[in-house]
């Protein structure tokens, strides 16, 4: 009877063990989609407006993507490798004249809010040249801190702004 109820519970522990890993390889299949998922519309994006944002997560399945009209930045949030929802925000400066400053960037504006594990922001855009960066970034310190760039603080305007309206962009702090 003893060796029953062991067996019983071993039996109990190895589909609690089989249900954890199936359902860790499902979360981590929708992470690689949206990832995926979103690098291609980063690049729809691109071709459309010559620059893009993104903000992702290491172990998110969502992420964010930012793209630029002269006074208008456009939000996409992508969830589990699907537009979840658009956002449209109106500027007061034309983002051409902004992204001038970006060849103004020191290393300390850019190592402010280093961090190697968690989000991270990429950006691509095209000011006469191509400009193409990805930075490891603690979002929460990047809203919080106030850059000498004038770049950066425009970026952080608007990451401001989305996090008004959707949380989930600084849920994985």
């Amino acid at each position: 009877m003893k060796h029953l109820k062991k067996l019983v519970v071993d039996k109990r522990l190895f589909f609690l063990f089989l249900i954890i890993l199936i359902q860790g390889c499902g979360i981590n299949s929708r992470i690689k989609s949206n990832y995926k998922q979103t690098n291609k519309l980063a690049i729809e994006l691109f071709n459309e407006n010559t620059n893009v944002i993104s903000i992702q997560y290491e172990y998110a399945n969502y992420a964010y993507l930012l793209t630029y009209t002269e006074y208008e930045v456009r939000s996409y949030k992508m969830k589990d490798g699907k537009i979840f929802s658009v956002s449209n925000f109106l500027k007061k400066e034309n983002f051409r004249d902004v992204v001038k400053d970006f060849e103004g960037l020191s290393n300390k504006d850019f190592t402010s809010c280093i961090e190697m594990d968690g989000g991270y922001i990429f950006f691509k855009f095209n000011n006469k040249s191509l400009h193409e960066m990805t930075l490891g970034v603690n979002l929460k310190c990047f809203i919080e801190t106030e850059f000498d760039s004038k770049f950066l603080n425009y970026i952080k305007e608007d990451l401001i702004n989305i996090n008004k309206t959707d949380k989930d962009l600084l849920l994985n702090l």
